[in-house]
């Protein structure tokens, strides 16, 4: 199947995901992606539905951004700021399960979730998610719910493998220092607001020296490093997808080239990149990244 685009053009979901003119920065672009979503450094849920799904998701849980372009959702998708994609399988007389599929093959770190009708027509549709991996179903008129809504943004923002990391540095802030947590929780979830040191401290309430007080009792001695990792963890995430290059995700992170991201990624990890992207066992990574970050230098300015 394909699916229908501006400007009379038309190609295959898959060659649409494959596209390397959807990459950002490349100045090919499929839609006109919002100005807001194109500068925003936090991640995005979006949903591509038909008018009255969209309104009630709307209404439900304004997190969730509806667009009504095929081509739009994949170019936001491709600026690497997407974590959840909620669609209805049955809409456009079936392609829009063609994409959902497509997407779930090449980017599987995005959360797709289905939200329609349960009419006879749609369980076959439903059965291929579910073969696919696809298993969040949200049934219009039975669990559509604020709080349904709600749950799924805050799944689609939790990547294990963040999870995983924030847990092992907040045992060992300990029990204190809430104001830190806090800004550590931020720094790992919206990692595009934190460039360098002083926003990580203006997050947390305090001055440099304080922060860096506060880290070197946590066994962390260099700031700069933490401040990478956040970024750092985010790419690694983005690079298990196939439908992802390092310079497509290196583009997203907005790093000035891919080698830069490279070196970040060596510099948290002490692996290469063609060794984080074949690690999944996320509970050892995070081992290591902490473990490695634990054991840098101070910063030479500190």
């Amino acid at each position: 199947m394909t699916v229908e685009l501006p400007r009379n053009e038309a190609r295959s979901a898959p060659d649409l995901c494959r596209n390397r003119s959807l990459a950002p920065g490349s100045g090919d672009t499929l839609g006109d992606v919002p100005g807001d979503l194109r500068s925003t450094a936090k991640s995005i849920a979006i949903g591509l539905l038909p008018g009255d799904l969209a309104s009630r998701v709307g209404s439900r849980e304004p997190r969730i951004r509806c667009l009504s372009s095929p081509a739009v959702v994949l170019d936001t998708i491709a600026r690497g700021r997407v974590d959840l994609l909620i669609a209805d399988p049955s809409d456009d007389s079936g392609r829009r399960l063609e994409l959902m599929l497509s997407l779930r093959e090449r980017f599987p770190s995005i959360l797709v979730v289905a939200y329609t009708r349960l009419t006879p027509a749609v369980v076959p549709q439903v059965i291929r998610l579910a073969q696919a991996n696809v298993r969040e179903i949200v049934l219009y008129g039975h669990d559509d719910t604020s709080a349904r809504f709600a749950g799924l943004v805050e799944q689609a923002n939790a990547h294990p493998l963040t999870s995983r990391v924030i847990g092992l540095l907040e045992a060992r802030l300990g029990d204190g220092q809430p104001a830190l947590r806090v800004a550590l929780r931020e720094l790992f979830r919206s990692p595009l607001r934190f460039r360098a040191v002083p926003d990580l401290a203006a997050v947390a309430g305090m001055s440099r020296r304080t922060l860096y007080r506060q880290l070197q009792l946590a066994g962390l001695h260099s700031l700069r490093l933490v401040v990478a990792t956040g970024r750092v963890i985010r790419a690694v995430s983005m690079l298990g997808d196939p439908g992802r290059s390092l310079a497509h995700v290196a583009a997203a992170l907005g790093y000035s080239r891919p080698e830069h991201l490279a070196e970040q990624i060596f510099a948290v990890t002490g692996m290469a990149t063609r060794e984080t992207r074949e690690e999944h066992d996320f509970a050892c990574l995070a081992r290591t990244i902490i473990d490695h970050i634990g054991n840098a230098p101070p910063d030479t300015d500190d």
